[in-house]
């Protein structure tokens, strides 16, 4: 299986890339030129068309949901990052045109309820995975990284291998994890 992973900042891919790890898939990273939430919607189309045309079998398009509202099902909230993402994709798929491919691009928005270093925090410390997603992200920026400014992706690196422990465990993991790891292994 080939994945295209298009996260909002380098952590994220970190716990991401623990997929090609887990089920052997094949993991290329789209690396934005800037980070955050503005660039990963204003680019957004361009990576469903880039997974497409590239031949990808996934996509995963991932942000960190902040302080936006928590996504609801059937909901259409203006602010909700899962929405606001999930339009994108909606509307850059119907105007692929065929290539012959076997199978229609599938994707998955991985928007945590906060933050993707909460999955880290599961992994590493064996919380509740509903409750270490309702985590404040600063509170679990703070539980991980301490007030270290910069070697978050070295310290990622290092919990990433706690993370997929679980995983392998079989235990659930959080939410928006979940639909990912479901994803990859269909």
């Amino acid at each position: 299986m080939r994945v295209l992973v298009a996260a909002e900042g380098p952590v994220d891919e970190v716990v991401l890339g623990m997929l090609r790890q887990r089920v052997g898939a094949e993991v290329t990273y789209k690396t934005f030129q800037s980070r955050g939430i503005d660039q990963v919607l204003r680019l957004a189309t361009d990576v469903v068309r880039a997974a497409h045309f590239g031949g990808f079998d996934l996509l995963v398009i991932h942000a960190d949901a902040d302080d936006s509202p928590p996504h609801q099902p059937a909901h259409v909230e203006a602010r909700c990052r899962v929405c606001r993402l999930e339009a994108c994709v909606a509307t850059a798929m119907p105007t692929l045109r065929d290539i012959g491919r076997a199978s229609p691009l599938r994707t998955v928005v991985a928007v945590p309820c906060q933050s993707t270093d909460a999955w880290l925090l599961w992994g590493r410390d064996d919380g509740a995975p509903t409750a270490v997603e309702q985590r404040h992200r600063h509170d679990v920026k703070r539980a991980l990284f301490g007030e270290r400014k910069s070697g978050h992706e070295a310290a990622a690196l290092g919990w990433v291998g706690q993370l997929r422990d679980r995983l392998d465990r079989g235990e659930m993991p959080p939410e928006a994890l979940q639909r990912v790891v479901l994803a990859v292994r269909r």
